[in-house]
């Protein structure tokens, strides 16, 4: 994701770059928010359990792959802190709230 989001901004005047933020505390998207910076989060169609389909090696590494077939990502846009919940833009059903954990 981190790749493809490079190749977006390349020739592009923008102050953001890409970068994985795996395992960061959700303190630190909620700064990124306060500070109106997009956050895309990688997961699963409505959260569920990864779905394992098929698998493969990476041709340069040879790391074995198990490939999910229910990814998706969505775009968090805001939280609150008070009732514990994330909103986030989903391109399948629009702005929607989860709870943060």
């Amino acid at each position: 994701m981190v790749a493809a989001a490079e190749k977006f901004f390349v020739g592009r005047t923008t102050k953001y770059t890409a970068s994985d933020v795996s395992g960061k505390e959700k303190e630190f998207f909620y700064e990124k928010i306060n500070h109106n910076v997009p956050v895309v989060i990688w997961v699963t169609l409505d959260l569920s359990t990864p779905q394992v389909a098929s698998s493969s090696y990476f041709s340069d590494t040879k790391e074995y792959f198990k490939a999910p077939i229910n990814l998706h990502a969505v775009v968090l846009v805001g939280y609150n802190e008070l009732n514990n919940t994330v909103h986030v833009m989903n391109p399948l059903k629009g702005r929607v709230s989860h709870n943060a954990d």
